[in-house]
């Protein structure tokens, strides 16, 4: 199963753990949830390389954490909160049909898992 947890207006994300709903390579859970937080790395990366913020973020197999340390000025930490929610609302609706496989949850405190 694969864990998440978040905080849009924190502005983090930390995933743990394989989907588990197929084979390696043909686990369309797994790949769902990739694409998302790929997505959402890989926007919040576009920001930091224009200098509108500053992104921390580690990857290692099973696990992603995401997190934005610092933001030039309020619009473009709005625009990080805007990536979030997009992510955050994919990730919902793929642990609504696949709730076995991945869990969400919003958390307050950064840093639980």
């Amino acid at each position: 199963m694969t864990r998440i947890e978040y905080n849009t207006e924190k502005m983090f994300l930390y995933a743990d753990g394989h989907a588990g709903a197929a084979k390696p390579g043909q686990d369309i859970v797994c790949a769902g949830i990739s694409a998302l937080t790929q997505t959402l790395l890989n926007m919040l990366n576009d920001e930091e390389e224009k200098g509108r913020m500053t992104v921390w973020w580690n990857m290692e197999p099973g696990r992603l954490r995401i997190r934005v340390e610092s933001v030039k000025s309020w619009k473009y930490g709005m625009y990080a909160k805007c990536y979030f929610r997009m992510a955050v609302t994919g990730l919902k609706d793929i642990a609504a049909r696949y709730p076995e496989h991945i869990e969400i949850e919003e958390v307050q405190d950064d840093g639980i898992i």
